[in-house]
């Protein structure tokens, strides 16, 4: 549960220059659960205690044809090990406590992503997002691979005025990439074997970053920057991108995903923007 989340938070706003999605996806290592500390500062953001471990490892093995001791090939992983795991019912709550609008979304005119914030392990390792525009593994082989547009969706901006909360609903989910053998995929699949098993994080240390603009710009003229109502909070701004001094506020804490608070209440990641 999340009794420990008041201790182990950590709010931090800082100007910190960054390009959305710019990380590399990183495969996460093995599951460990331990307890790590944060420092604060309202200037620039605080060093975390380290903490090993964070992230579900299932089917993160290669599948046949790896070499074990004396030169041995290791068996070929059961193509169940390559289905999605279930998710957990999780909450970001991203919260604009300056005195001027804060703008989520990318610095650069990529393809838009999935969320709006991050999320890293206990080694400060990124756990990538699931994208929309991704095959996982569960479909190749059962379905075959997703069908992607040839021109991706242009970003967007979402504009939290001071006072306004942003709530994001998250599944605890991330891609690992994996290699899936022809024997596991459907005929649908026309020889794709590259896929992203989705896997939920284990109990341990995370630190939650959202990024933010101090302005916006419009890639298609003024027009293009119209802002229409968000069902989860703030308004949402089609064909923009944040410019502006970029902001950062992380947050830490000690997740055991799956668990009910003791209130009844939903758990959720709370991540301000401060002066």
């Amino acid at each position: 549960m999340l009794s420990e989340r008041a201790a182990l938070a950590l709010f931090v706003a800082c100007a910190f220059h960054v390009t959305a999605c710019s990380d590399a996806p990183v495969t996460p290592p093995s599951s460990v659960a331990s307890a790590g500390t944060g420092g604060s500062s309202s200037e620039a953001l605080g060093s975390s205690g380290s903490a090993s471990g964070g992230a579900s490892t299932a089917g993160q093995s290669g599948a046949g044809g790896l070499s074990g001791a004396g030169g041995a090939a290791t068996p070929a992983m059961p193509c169940a090990s390559y289905m999605d795991e279930s998710g957990w019912a999780l909450l970001v709550q991203i919260k604009n406590e300056r005195q001027q609008v804060v703008y989520l979304g990318q610095k650069d005119a990529q393809c838009e992503t999935s969320r709006p914030f991050e999320v890293r392990d206990g080694t400060r390792a990124l756990l990538p997002a699931l994208e929309k525009c991704q095959s996982t593994c569960q479909q190749l082989m059962q379905s075959g691979p997703t069908t992607c547009a040839l021109a991706c969706a242009a970003p967007s901006t979402i504009a939290l005025q001071p006072g306004e909360t942003l709530k994001v609903p998250w599944d605890g989910r991330f891609g690992v990439p994996q290699t899936l053998p022809a024997t596991c995929a459907s005929a649908a699949a026309q020889g794709t074997s590259a896929c992203v098993q989705a896997a939920h994080i284990d109990a341990n240390v995370f630190t939650f970053a959202a990024h933010a603009g101090t302005a916006v710009q419009c890639l298609a003229g003024a027009a293009g920057c119209t802002c229409a109502p968000n069902a989860n909070g703030g308004c949402i701004a089609p064909g923009s991108v944040m410019s502006g001094t970029i902001i950062t506020t992380e947050y830490l804490v000690k997740l055991e995903p799956g668990e009910t608070s003791p209130s009844g209440e939903p758990p959720y990641i709370g991540l301000v923007f401060r002066d």
